[in-house]
């Protein structure tokens, strides 16, 4: 029943919708978007209160420099489908059916 916004696949597309589409109800980043890390992406969804999920292929907690702790989750790739629906579910449990993901 949602509607996806995006993909962003450069930092810029993620900064532009987490900073100015009003109805997302929770995102997906990646922590590496063309080469450039996505963590002022964090920091503006974080801001806004927008729950994400983190999707990384880098190692641990020490490489996603500290934005884990705002994410729902962290998904470290390769991943299985079930486990980004399970993140989503928890992230979206309470955001109304009209928002975008």
């Amino acid at each position: 029943g949602y509607e996806v916004a995006g993909p962003a696949g450069r930092l810029d597309q993620a900064i532009h919708l987490a900073s100015f589409e009003s109805d997302i109800a929770a995102a997906v980043i990646d922590i590496n978007l063309a080469g450039e890390l996505s963590f002022p992406v964090a920091d503006l969804l974080q801001t806004r209160g927008i729950p994400y999920v983190i999707a990384t292929g880098y190692g641990g907690s020490p490489s996603l420099q500290r934005r884990d702790h705002g994410a729902v989750a962290v998904l470290h790739k390769p991943f299985p489908r079930a486990a980004l629906v399970a993140a989503l579910r928890s992230a979206l449990e309470n955001a109304p059916s009209d928002m975008r993901v």
